[in-house]
């Protein structure tokens, strides 16, 4: 659950990690601290736990944990600098939507939501309301539209990011290609101007890793408030293995822009136990549910 490299020590983490949650977030639930920093504690607790028990487990189960450990970062992306220029993000999200492409990610993301959109229409017996935070480019939006379109699947598709540039890029987007997906600026963090349970279903793929764990946690919160039947995330599989693959054919010209945030997002991702006690310190009242698609992606899943 904690980590999918293949190797024995790292999988022993799993192992390991597991049985830590429960007490973690015994721990954190509730308490006079703000959401964000009791997340932020949470987690570096269930760290320094599985650190503790690594080392009682033997050198080598130690050593995966010191590894998994360095290869850890909280340095910020590009596309997280307000300072870097605006024309190299474009070509950075434009980089991104070709790896997608090339993966095959955007299909893996439909087949996460597509059960739940089932679980709406057979309830409610209307078109799911859809909404992606850290759209971005929208690019994911627009495709689920495309998606629904061929299907001739009845669903109502927005998208928001906060940054204004990247939603008027999207609305262009989405006029040139006929699709009727609103994108909006929200702040996903508060989710102010969105009433509660204004959507069926709210996701943000392959972002959570963009936030610290009380970020995240504020995001998920805010989600879960607005979001009437799931919320749902889709980011990168924690493992040694995707410090390979992220980067991909980057890794021939290390020097770049693209490089140095795929080698860093391969470093940010979360384990799976992480995921799951932000998520329910998140929405206490919910049904939290982590898994995977495929050995690339880790799921998390807020039910109301």
């Amino acid at each position: 659950m904690d980590n999918v490299a293949r190797s024995k020590g790292v999988l022993q983490l799993s192992a390991i990690t597991a049985p830590l949650v429960d007490p973690v977030v015994d721990a954190f639930l509730g308490g006079p601290a703000p959401l964000q920093e009791r997340v932020d504690a949470a987690v570096a607790e269930l760290r320094r736990r599985r650190t503790a028990a690594a080392r009682q487990r033997g050198a080598f189960t130690s050593l995966a944990d010191r590894i998994d450990g360095w290869i850890r970062s909280d340095a910020p992306e590009h596309l997280d600098d307000p300072a870097f220029p605006e024309a190299t993000k474009v070509q950075l999200v434009e980089a991104l939507h070709r790896f997608n492409q090339a993966i095959g990610a955007n299909d893996r993301f439909l087949r996460v939501l597509a059960p739940l959109v089932d679980e709406v229409v057979t309830r409610h017996g209307r078109p799911p309301r859809l909404l992606e935070l850290a759209s971005g480019s929208g690019e994911f939006a627009l495709q689920l539209a495309e998606e629904a379109r061929r299907r001739d699947l009845r669903v109502r598709i927005s998208g928001s990011d906060i940054v204004p540039a990247q939603v008027e890029r999207a609305r262009r987007a989405a006029a040139s290609r006929a699709l009727d997906v609103d994108f909006r600026v929200v702040d996903a963090t508060t989710m102010d101007g969105v009433d509660r349970g204004a959507f069926d279903i709210v996701f943000i793929a392959q972002s959570m890793h963009h936030f610290s764990p009380g970020l995240l946690a504020r995001v998920l919160s805010a989600a879960h408030r607005v979001a009437a039947h799931a919320v749902v995330g889709v980011d990168g599989r924690r493992g040694l293995d995707k410090l390979l693959l992220v980067p991909g054919p980057a890794w021939l010209v290390p020097w770049t822009p693209h490089f140095h945030d795929a080698f860093l997002t391969a470093r940010k991702f979360y384990s799976a136990a992480e995921l799951e006690v932000i998520g329910r310190l998140a929405a206490p009242n919910a049904i939290v549910e982590v898994g995977s698609q495929g050995w690339v992606y880790s799921t998390l899943i807020l039910r109301s």
